[in-house]
């Protein structure tokens, strides 16, 4: 699926949530791809990386409410499938 052809469907941290959207997408026959990414950005990912210290929440540290360290899953459809799929979800 090419990146201008399909539409975000939704964005969740969820595992589970994903989990029950992929297996009603697949029940259906609609096709979908789902990226991955945490919730620090690939800039911080990488300083942390390169300094090679354990990924935390430097939120906290710096006495900023945020989130702890954690994935974010994006599921995307075809944009011919969008509407369908959004239905199916009940999004």
């Amino acid at each position: 699926m090419m990146i201008w052809n399909r539409k975000k469907l939704f964005a969740d941290s969820s595992a589970e949530m994903l989990a029950k959207s992929c297996d009603a997408l697949k029940q259906e026959g609609i096709p979908y791809e789902v990226k991955t990414t945490t919730s620090h950005g690939p800039i911080r990912r990488q300083l942390e990386m390169k300094k090679n210290i354990q990924p935390r929440n430097w939120a906290v540290d710096y006495k900023v409410y945020g989130e702890e360290f954690t994935h974010v899953y994006y599921l995307y459809v075809h944009r011919t499938d969008y509407a369908r799929a959004k239905s199916l979800l009940s999004i």
